[in-house]
């Protein structure tokens, strides 16, 4: 065995560890082999037994750490109180939002949650970094919409989706500068007159510059991969807006009560992470392979289509910190006293209607708006036919040939439907498949709607019993799905 050798205790005391490293013995390699490298996979940490990995700080000797991590916090303030009277801009949003998170990792780290002394603090430090975080958001998205930017909405649409953006900013800054008073506040609690210092923490102007970008010199797709992706993301789309719509609906809410229970049952928090992220992946997808290309810059559809995803995905990011914010204040876990005065600075009814009345109406608005463009484009760069075939006799279209099915539509990345009946839905969804097929037992043909390649494949499928003889018998072209 090597040596074991100590390493020194990190700087916050929580964890200290050795490492430990083993070499091949002579028998395990062969005589006379020598000692040769270490082995890798023999290398392993080992957490040492004489250090502990956690110790209880009393009240003060909290407090000489917090100084340090609360400085930051104390400074912005200022700004942000008079941001509130003027226009924050997103760099004091995105400083705000970094302290906050870093100060709440602090809390966190220290169990100050479950200190009476200092749960007040955790919950302003977190409410201001969802609400820095939504303020950045909005501010971005007013930029844009005075860049003009090709693609960016227009008339009403740009009109209305202006003022209701400035009406939520109007909110979270206010609701921010009240927030930001109370931190100042508690730590005047904290500390007395002894306040940590803020003088270092002064943001200095930052020049209006220019934005300007490096030529795009690098093209690792040739144009039918573009096209490809194209389509693909087309069709991605139009299964994240189907998906969206059997969620949610685009409408007006006026009652409180309702969109309290709408929040709770529909739009709760982990639906709406769930969306942000499928919409994030697809417009990574589209930046990486579609954006800033040639493709792109004479394509009016695509143009809209980026813009749209656009709005639709940072207002999904305002829609889950608002949804945040209200189930965080909801359940009561966190006591009445405490709760009431999180919502006396940020008013929880203000925040579910700004979530569902600004930020789910418009992402409904703005997925609605990108749909003919995303039908334009399959149009042109896809052939769409319709075909009808006959389920071979003896067999039926349960789960293995469904899902078959699926794999073929994901394979080729475009939308195909299925028509059972009068029942039609998305054939790359076992689910909705099955629920149309068994809305129609007694059905013997079925109706494939989408791109000639996909269904060309489908029908090869059929021709070879769905694949009931076993995945070795289908054609090399299907060779896909024997995996």
């Amino acid at each position: 065995m090597g040596r074991s050798g100590r390493c020194p205790t990190t700087p916050n005391g929580v964890y200290c560890a050795v490492l430990e490293t083993s070499r091949w013995d002579e028998t395990s390699r062969g005589a006379g082999a020598g000692k040769g490298p270490l082995d890798p996979f023999q290398t392993r940490i080992m957490p040492t037994s004489d250090v502990p990995t956690e110790a209880e700080c009393s009240r003060e000797e909290f407090l000489v750490s917090l100084r340090e991590r609360l400085s930051p916090i104390l400074a912005l303030s200022g700004f942000v109180k008079d941001g509130a009277r003027r226009n924050l801009s997103r760099r004091v949003y995105s400083l705000l939002a970094e302290e906050a998170r870093a100060l709440e990792s602090h809390l966190d780290e220290h169990g100050a949650w479950s200190n009476s002394s200092f749960v007040g603090l955790v919950e302003l430090v977190a409410t201001v970094r969802g609400a820095a975080i939504v303020g950045f958001t909005l501010k971005h998205i007013l930029e844009r919409l005075q860049r003009e930017e090709d693609g960016s909405p227009e008339g009403a649409l740009r009109r209305d989706f202006e003022e209701a953006t400035i009406e939520t900013r109007g909110f979270v800054d206010g609701s921010l500068s009240r927030l930001m008073e109370e931190i100042r506040a508690t730590a005047e609690s904290l500390y007395g007159d002894d306040l940590p210092d803020v003088t270092g923490g002064v943001l200095s102007p930052v020049s209006q510059e220019i934005k300007q970008r490096l030529p795009a010199d690098l093209m690792p797709f040739t144009p039918t991969d573009r096209k490809r992706n194209v389509v693909a993301i087309a069709a991605r789309f139009l299964v994240h807006k189907k998906s969206l719509e059997n969620q949610s609906s685009q409408r007006v809410f006026d009652d409180t009560e309702e969109m309290r229970r709408y929040v709770i049952e529909v739009c709760n928090e982990e639906e709406c992470r769930f969306f942000e992220t499928r919409i994030q992946n697809l417009l990574a997808r589209y930046e990486s392979c579609i954006k800033g290309s040639a493709l792109e810059s004479e394509d009016r559809d695509l143009q809209r289509i980026s813009a749209y995803m656009g709005f639709v995905r940072q207002l999904s990011r305002v829609l889950t910190e608002l949804v945040h914010f209200y189930e965080r204040h909801e359940t009561g876990i966190r006591g009445e006293a405490l709760t009431s005065r999180v919502l006396d600075l940020m008013d929880r009814d203000v925040v579910l209607d700004r979530a569902l009345n600004y930020a789910l109406y418009y992402i409904h608005e703005f997925m609605n708006g990108a749909e003919p463009h995303v039908q334009n484009v399959l149009d042109r760069y896809t052939r769409h036919e319709s075909l009808t075939l006959t389920i071979p006799d003896g067999l039926q279209l349960h789960i293995r040939p469904v899902s078959l099915i699926a794999k073929i539509v994901e394979h080729h990345k475009t939308p195909v439907n299925v028509i059972v009946g009068d029942t039609s839905c998305y054939a790359g969804s076992i689910v909705q498949v099955l629920m149309a097929i068994g809305a129609q037992p007694d059905a013997r043909s079925v109706t494939f709607e989408g791109d000639q390649k996909a269904l060309r494949h489908i029908a090869l499928l059929f021709e070879h019993g769905l694949g009931e003889d076993g995945h070795e018998h289908l054609p090399e072209e299907l060779a896909y799905l024997r995996g």
